[in-house]
């Protein structure tokens, strides 16, 4: 089930004139269902007289332990800039225009009442330090759930298929920001990979996945982190086809060992196991970024029980698949910014999404 995303415009009303740039002021967000998200504007007004520059805001170290805030930008004069890992920096405010920080509140947990602290630092022209003190609360009687792993049900796919995918997600210890196929300066091309199921064997294989058919677009500029660094498609390729098993009772998959090439500004090979079930990252030696797992949707990954979920194939033959596994190898390609070199030995958390498509047989006999 697709989380809904509550969205709150509580305008917040606040001048920052020459002897403003120091303060504290209450900002509180209604009551949330659990793990569903509420967003509020905080809006202030430049009022100086002359050009302010904000030297950075962020959510405060240490006020907000399991993540329930999150700054997600800032809108200056009507022109949106994305937070990067839930920070701004450098913000400059031509005078007299308003600008707004857009924060959302996600209720990760049932403590009765969440609180955090949202620094905004100004540097010119004068220096200051404005806090927001952020307050929201869980409503435990909306329907809202954490993530957990679906429940599936008896499926009758069966002998030659196709699985579309329809979305990727890389997601590393090292970058804060997401690898998507939804972010591309171009559309995705969904990519048909041959899919063989047994009903009478619990046995499952991936065709191989071959150069061309599987491509990643450039990121969009405004993609934070990436978009400004990523200068080529990412080809993805597999070496040889995947096995594993299939549970037609649950409509469960689990494809073992599949070793995976990601090709354009960096060149990385993975091997991992990809399962529709639900993945602990704590026992990992390092955990991929957290802000970068957040492109997986509250549906596929809980930041405070450090898992993700896959998503069991349904009636229609939508499935998720989800994968850990270490980087083993990788190259950095001509001109790539450098920021992609050294991902060797770094933590790759991978989601795909898409849909079997065949013609399926009459469900298994309980």
């Amino acid at each position: 089930m697709r989380r809904l995303f509550a969205l709150l415009f509580v305008i917040l009303f606040l001048s920052c004139g020459k002897d403003q740039f120091s303060g504290s002021f209450n900002l509180n967000f209604d009551k949330t269902a659990l793990c569903e998200s509420r967003i509020t504007h905080a809006q202030l007004t430049n009022d100086t007289g002359e050009e302010m520059i904000i030297a950075g805001v962020a959510i405060e170290s240490g006020t907000d332990r399991f993540g329930n805030f999150s700054l997600e930008g800032v809108t200056i004069a009507g022109n949106e800039v994305a937070s990067v890992g839930g920070t701004l920096s450098e913000v400059t405010v031509p005078p007299g225009a308003v600008y707004s920080f857009q924060i959302s509140y996600t209720p990760k947990d049932r403590s009765r009442e969440h609180n955090a602290i949202l620094d905004i630092a100004y540097r010119e022209p004068e220096t200051g330090l404005l806090q927001l003190h952020l307050t929201g609360s869980p409503d435990e009687s909306l329907p809202g759930i954490c993530a957990s792993p679906s429940e599936g049900g008896e499926v009758g796919f069966d002998g030659a298929l196709t699985l579309t995918i329809d979305q990727i997600i890389a997601a590393t210890s090292k970058l804060d920001a997401a690898l998507n196929s939804d972010d591309g300066i171009e559309p995705f091309a969904p990519a048909a990979i041959p899919l063989t199921l047994s009903l009478a064997e619990g046995s499952a294989e991936l065709g191989e996945i071959k150069s061309g058919t599987f491509v990643l677009p450039k990121p969009r500029p405004d993609v934070p982190t990436l978009g400004s660094r990523i200068t080529r498609p990412t080809g993805i390729t597999t070496t040889g086809p995947g096995s594993g098993i299939y549970d037609p009772s649950q409509g469960v998959i689990t494809l073992e060992n599949l070793e995976i090439k990601l090709e354009g500004d960096f060149i990385t090979t993975v091997i991992t196991t990809l399962t529709t079930e639900e993945l602990s990252l704590s026992g990992l030696p390092v955990l991929p970024n957290s802000n970068a797992l957040k492109a997986f949707g509250l549906d596929h990954f809980d930041s405070v029980g450090k898992r993700i979920f896959g998503g069991r194939i349904d009636a229609e033959g939508e499935v998720t698949l989800v994968g850990v596994t270490e980087i083993e190898s990788s190259t950095l390609a001509d001109g790539a910014d450098r920021i992609f070199n050294d991902l060797r030995g770094t933590t790759l958390a991978i989601l795909i999404k898409g849909t079997i498509s065949g013609s399926p047989s009459a469900p298994p006999d309980s």
